[in-house]
């Protein structure tokens, strides 16, 4: 999987270049294709890691509409050839606080399960998303949402539909339809879980011969200075002037030369270290001249946290960046510990990198 991730951050940032330098239309409708796919396989190998190593799921605040296109995307090309699919959603929906893979997960438990009705038959599977305000009335009627906003998420399928007993028994663990060896039984009960951990519902209506429309409500998150109240957005970062000497680590070729291409072109200096020994032999002989140093974490002989502890011996206040494949609590942990400034995660574009780069410069401390 580093192996990957290495791949995935090769093509991801060479793209971005092109998309920077190309005033073609034509290279750059190509490269935004790519870059699309790219970005696609950068969350499927997250979620990979996630589902493998069971690392736990991190909430954070989404736009569902664009992590339901995004899922819809991947499915139009895994659903059988006779099954249409198609996605309508209506402007307005808030954003909720989820995890992004949770969702992911629902999506294509549910769908999965939809064209699994059609019993091999051609059909329709239809997403939509929408904003509701459930009022007080319509709160007491269910006995789990309260009154307030939310995101509804429905999927409707034309399929052989279910009777009543089957409806009942739909969420239950190991509850399941199919002939032995066919399934698991765990796909509702994972969309359940995941629903009603978040505070929502489900509403299931089906009808033998009639199909299936499952509805899920999603609880609208109105933290303070949510994207949709205005304001600068979290992706944003004021400007900060290039120049900087930048040491890039990594005993990945194709990688240094991709981080000189990317930095270069926004006004770095650059300076690539084909491995940890490299690095302290450049900045034992002009320590002085580098301003940040950007290393990534698996390399032979010593990782990028043994890397930060050597230099933090000699240079306390130079900012370091930690990039990874995997980022999770026990990394966190260690490159804190470490001094670390920042990490980043693998696969990253050019602008992931320029972003990581200007936030751990931002953050140097100034003299009183």
């Amino acid at each position: 999987m580093h192996d990957f991730n290495n791949i995935l951050t090769i093509i991801l940032g060479n793209v971005w270049m092109l998309q920077q330098q190309s005033a073609s239309p034509l290279v750059q409708q190509a490269a935004d294709e790519i870059d699309k796919a790219g970005t696609r396989a950068r969350h499927l190998v997250q979620q990979i890691l996630r589902f493998t190593r069971q690392e736990p799921h991190k909430a954070e605040e989404l736009q569902l509409p664009a992590v339901i296109q995004e899922d819809v995307s991947l499915l139009r090309a895994t659903i059988p050839a006779g099954v249409e699919l198609t996605y309508v959603m209506t402007a307005g929906c808030p954003p909720v606080l989820a995890d992004r893979t949770s969702i992911h997960q629902v999506l294509l438990n549910l769908c999965t399960n939809s064209w699994h009705a059609m019993d091999g038959r051609s059909g329709h599977i239809s997403i939509r998303l929408d904003p509701v305000t459930i009022s007080p009335d319509e709160a007491r009627l269910h006995l789990t949402l309260k009154q307030g906003r939310y995101v509804r998420l429905t999927v409707s399928d034309d399929g052989k539909g279910m009777d009543a007993a089957t409806r009942e028994k739909i969420f239950d663990p190991f509850f399941t339809t199919k002939p032995v060896g066919e399934g698991t039984g765990l796909g509702l009960s994972v969309v359940h879980g995941v629903v009603t951990d978040l505070g929502g519902d489900i509403i299931v209506r089906s009808e033998p011969g009639r199909g299936t429309d499952f509805e899920l409500y999603f609880p609208a998150h109105e933290a303070a200075g949510s994207a949709h109240a205005g304001g600068r957005t979290g992706g944003e970062l004021p400007a900060v002037a290039t120049g900087q000497h930048v040491l890039y680590v990594d005993d990945e070729e194709p990688l240094l030369k991709l981080a000189e291409r990317a930095l270069t072109v926004k006004g770095y200096r650059f300076t690539g270290a084909a491995g940890p020994d490299a690095a302290i032999a450049v900045l034992t002989d002009r320590a002085s001249s580098i301003d940040i140093v950007v290393s990534d974490l698996n390399m032979p002989a010593r990782s990028g946290i043994e890397l930060a502890q050597t230099i933090r011996s000699f240079r306390p206040d130079l900012p370091i960046i930690i990039t990874s494949g995997l980022i999770n609590d026990d990394l966190r942990a260690k490159a804190d510990a470490a001094g670390v400034r920042a990490l980043l995660p693998k696969p990253y574009t050019g602008a992931d990198l320029h972003k990581a780069i200007a936030g751990a410069l931002r953050d140097i401390p100034t003299p009183d």
